[in-house]
This record gives C-alpha cells, structure tokens and sequence, in this order.
C-alpha cells in the first residue's frame, strides 16, 4: 500500500516539474513573424517571446492578448494548483484522501490537457494581423510547453484514473 501511495506522489512531482517548465518556457521564442520583401524576396525574421503572445505586450507592435491565450494560462495556473493540492494530499495517505488525489488529478489533466492544446495552437487561434507578404510560425518554447503541458496532463490523467479507479477493500 506505501509503495502505491509513493507512486502516486512521485507521479504528481514529475508532473508539477513539467509544469514548471510550462511556465518557464514560453519566455522563450513563442512566435516568429517572417516578413518577405516583394522585391528582393529576402525575408527579415522577427522574435516574439511566449508571454508578449499569451499575456499581450503592447509596446510590440500594439501585441495584444487574445481570449484563447488568456483562458489557456488561466486553465493553466487552476491545473497546477489542483496538482500541487493533490501531491499534498498523497503525503498521510488515508484511504479517502487518495480517491479524491485521484479526482484532482484527472480534473487537473483535462485542465491542463486543454491549456497545452491552446498552447500549441497559439498562432492560429491568436489576432495576429497578417500581410500579404507576411507570415506567422510557433516558436520553439511555445512548441516545447505545449508538449510538457500535455505529458503533464497524460501523467496526471493515468495516475488519476488509478487512484479513482481502485476498489475499497
């Protein structure tokens, strides 16, 4: 029975460190606006960070936040307060306490299985205006987050459903 309970906390570390790196990354590169000039066809590149997209940053070109990327850091932040919550509640391991673990990490996955999806589709879903002889990609940290926001989701999601799923003795 420890060891189960252990496996349990150990799940929600690792996937509170993947979310931590969701937080950090995305000061990273987020989107890369590719200008071509028509004439020479050179293509000039600027860098956006992760966070000018997600949160706005209107000294950039009047960047602002658009209600996708704002519900998607909100959704963030709630799921890494349930997973942090249920890891706490691992720790005594009284029998009830890690059913309801269990439930706040399932509700914590689909939470931040959402956020990582918003994550991925940052571009798309944000209101950059695009030119004719311009162009918008994801950025490497957007990319990355994305990716750890979803393993993150995946861990909480498995171990969450075992927990739940666990029949009284």
């Amino acid at each position: 029975m420890k060891k189960k309970s252990s496996l349990l906390f150990l799940a929600g570390a690792v996937a509170l460190l993947l979310l931590l790196v969701v937080f950090i990354l995305p000061v990273a590169p987020g989107v890369i606006r590719s200008i071509t000039d028509p004439v020479t066809n050179a293509v000039t590149t600027e860098v956006y960070r992760g966070y000018d997209v997600v949160l706005g940053n209107l000294t950039i070109n009047g960047l602002q936040a658009s209600s996708a990327s704002i519900a998607a850091f909100t959704l963030l932040i709630i799921g890494a307060v349930f997973v942090a919550f249920a890891t706490i509640l691992c720790l005594p391991n009284p029998e009830g306490s890690k059913k309801f673990s269990g439930f706040l990490f399932f509700v914590a996955g689909l939470l931040v299985l959402v956020a990582g999806i918003l994550y991925i589709c940052t571009v798309p879903l944000s209101e950059l205006e695009a030119a004719a002889n311009t162009s918008y990609s994801l950025g490497w940290g957007m990319w990355v987050a994305g990716i750890a926001a979803i393993v993150a989701a995946a861990i909480c999601l498995v171990f969450g459903y075992i927990a739940m799923a666990k029949k009284r003795k």
